[in-house]
């Protein structure tokens, strides 16, 4: 067991921890053993989720991954080229919790990441078909069936076309999966430009390769990147891609897009 001291907006909380707890276990017997009332956002508490995003001694991360034996020893900061040491007190560890910077201020380390959301185009999808080449084919049975029959009685009190049912069943059975992206916001705090953001750019990325180049979306997502607010105002800091926790590598994408729009313009 160690004792830490944690900062938030000046104010400072002692506590005893083991090395194993993670960020957001300390906050959360803070504020449950002292009967204090903290402002945090979480909910999974194990990186799924995104919303307990925060500054943790001056690097962006997510409080349910970052442990406090992390913090115990120094960790690259966002540029990839200085470290941060730890910080100790009367033998006290220090532990400052900041909220994440370009997003709607709520209280504590609370925050909205309305720029965030913002930035990300709503034909996005945050659904891809899975790339297991192993994966077992879904078998229909009676409640496809019965999902259809609802789809069509809605269609019909909407007046919407009624899906075709040889391409709603194919369609049905298609194994899915979640985008890697859980907005958490880390990328756009961390990056020092101001524009879209890398979480955009890369979900914009992403959406691209799930439409032809001949569609209307197509072209609709290629303008956004290419916009003033878009890849141009990109420096290459990087730091977007070393704070992420899902390995979206959002620099990466944003390069690749440069890469289509010089292909675009040599042809």
């Amino acid at each position: 067991m160690i004792n830490a001291i944690i900062i938030i907006n000046n104010r400072r909380y002692t506590v005893e921890c083991s090395e194993s707890n993670t960020v957001l276990d300390v906050l959360e017997s803070i504020r449950k053993e002292k009967k204090l009332s903290l402002h945090y956002r979480h909910s999974c508490h194990h990186g799924s989720c995104g919303t307990c995003g925060a500054i943790i001694n001056c690097i962006e991360g997510l409080m349910c991954l970052t442990k406090i034996s992390d913090l115990m020893h120094e960790r690259k900061t966002t540029s990839g080229k200085d470290t941060v040491a730890p910080q100790y007190e009367n033998g006290k560890l220090i532990i400052n919790l900041e909220p994440l910077k370009k997003a709607a201020y709520i209280a504590d380390i609370a925050v909205y990441p309305a720029q965030l959301f913002e930035s990300i185009p709503e034909t996005a999808s945050y659904k891809r078909s899975i790339e297991r080449a192993n994966a077992s084919q879904l078998e229909p049975d009676s409640s496809y069936d019965e999902l259809y029959k609802q789809i069509c009685s809605d269609a019909a009190q909407t007046q919407e076309p009624v899906p075709d049912k040889h391409v709603f069943m194919k369609n049905s059975l298609i194994r899915n999966k979640l985008e890697l992206c859980i907005e958490c916001g880390l990328c756009l705090s961390a990056c020092p430009e101001e524009f879209r953001g890398p979480a955009g750019l890369a979900a914009i990325h992403t959406a691209l390769a799930k439409n032809k180049p001949e569609t209307s979306t197509y072209s609709n997502l290629l303008a956004l990147a290419y916009a003033e607010d878009g890849i141009a105002q990109c420096k290459r800091h990087f730091a977007c891609s070393r704070v992420c926790p899902q390995g979206v590598a959002p620099g990466r994408r944003i390069q690749e897009l440069r890469a289509i729009d010089s292909k675009n313009s040599n042809t």
